[in-house]
């Protein structure tokens, strides 16, 4: 069961009956933007499912009659993931700013960035709008922003970089011009230690491996559980990227 947005009388009831919140996950795929996920647990006591339920039979019956006037309901607030929630709400400005880079819109960019601190600003999930433009491949928009002061390494609460969003997708362009500006090509997240080329591997993206491998990313880098580029790609049946970064590793005198 997945909750985006206003889900949180459900993920309410979930937690009350036993189920436990997390953050999606990243792990081995492509990174996803933010949601919550609901993972189950062991079954609640009955006692407890038993009175959650008379509870709710109670709160029925004690509802004003249909044709009154319903009260409004009582305003719930937004969780955030836990890394984040410290966070300050963004102004309206940042996240116009946030919402243009994401879809590229260039010229709502260039307006939000009227607010000289916004280049550099991240949302309350601790993202930037260099990330989310790197993340859809908007390559202009992510040479406006670096321009405009935004910091090419900055991270998330997980650890990523522009360049690993960037590299988990099919962004040659995005991806060179990072790298061309400076982004680090060996910087790994804090979660599962990956590096871009591990994002770019495991993606099949053979383009971008072969851009950060021109970049100076290292091949023999291995992730939290000792697995490489490589082995990522062939893995997954990306046999040419697998070659590639094979090749690399015998440049550099190295094998897995």
């Amino acid at each position: 069961l997945s909750v985006w947005g206003d889900g949180n009388s459900v993920v309410d009831l979930w937690l009350k009956i036993g189920g436990v919140r997390g953050v999606m996950g990243y792990g081995k795929h492509r990174p996803e933007l933010p949601s919550f996920h609901l993972l189950p647990m062991s079954p609640p006591p009955l006692p407890l499912v038993l009175a959650i339920l008379l509870g709710l039979v109670s709160c029925r019956r004690e509802s004003p009659a249909q044709d009154a006037t319903p009260a409004p309901p009582a305003p719930v607030a937004e969780v955030a993931p836990p890394a984040v929630a410290a966070a300050a709400a963004p102004s309206v400005n940042l996240e116009t700013l946030l919402n243009a880079a994401l879809e590229g819109d260039i010229a709502a960019v260039k307006k939000a960035l009227a607010d000289p601190q916004a280049a550099r600003a991240a949302g309350p999930d601790g993202r930037t709008a260099l990330m989310l433009a790197a993340f859809n491949n908007h390559t202009e928009t992510v040479s406006l922003l670096l321009d405009s002061g935004a910091e090419i390494d900055a991270r998330d609460p997980t650890g990523r970089t522009a360049l690993m969003y960037a590299s988990s997708g099919p962004s040659d362009a995005t991806v060179a011009l990072l790298a061309k500006r400076g982004a680090g090509v060996n910087l790994a997240d804090s979660e599962e230690h990956w590096t871009p080329l591990m994002f770019a591997a495991a993606e099949g993206h053979t383009g971008v491996a072969r851009i950060l491998l021109a970049a100076g990313a290292n091949p023999l880098a291995a992730d939290i559980d000792g697995e490489d580029s490589e082995l990522f790609a062939r893995n997954r049946g990306f046999t040419e990227l697998a070659g590639l970064v094979a090749a690399a590793k015998a440049r550099v005198g190295g094998s897995r």
